[in-house]
């Protein structure tokens, strides 16, 4: 089609696009809602990267708990309460194997002379 000189394309999947967009219109209510999730989601990730992670120290038979904020990785250097002791340690993690109900990590204790210790995690 032409019109005063100029290509006007009419083909059916433009003007299905434009038909969409106009009559896309979010209520109030759609709004509200999209809004409470998103609300929800965030306060799901927030809090689930908030919680400290329980494990035990067979050798000891202690309890042990990784606090919020450490990055748990191989060659990390992390914190974590020993209830042995009633103190915080740091440790440097030398391995870690996950299996099917816990996570095993082996860590350098800094703060008991680099004595190698193998805590279970929980899942």
């Amino acid at each position: 089609m032409f019109q005063e000189g100029r290509a006007i394309d009419s083909s059916p999947f433009k003007m299905s696009i434009a038909n969409h967009q106009k009559n896309m219109k979010i209520s109030p209510h759609q709004k509200t809602t999209s809004i409470f999730c998103l609300t929800i989601l965030g306060i799901f990730t927030a809090s689930n990267s908030c919680l400290a992670w329980d494990g035990i120290d067979p050798k000891k038979n202690s309890s042990v708990e990784i606090e919020a904020g450490n990055l748990v990785r191989e060659g990390a250097i992390i914190d974590f309460y020993d209830s042995a002791d009633g103190n915080y340690h740091t440790g440097k993690v030398v391995l870690m194997n996950a299996s099917s109900n816990a996570t095993e990590l082996t860590v350098e204790d800094f703060t008991e002379n680099h004595k190698e210790r193998f805590f279970l995690m929980n899942e």
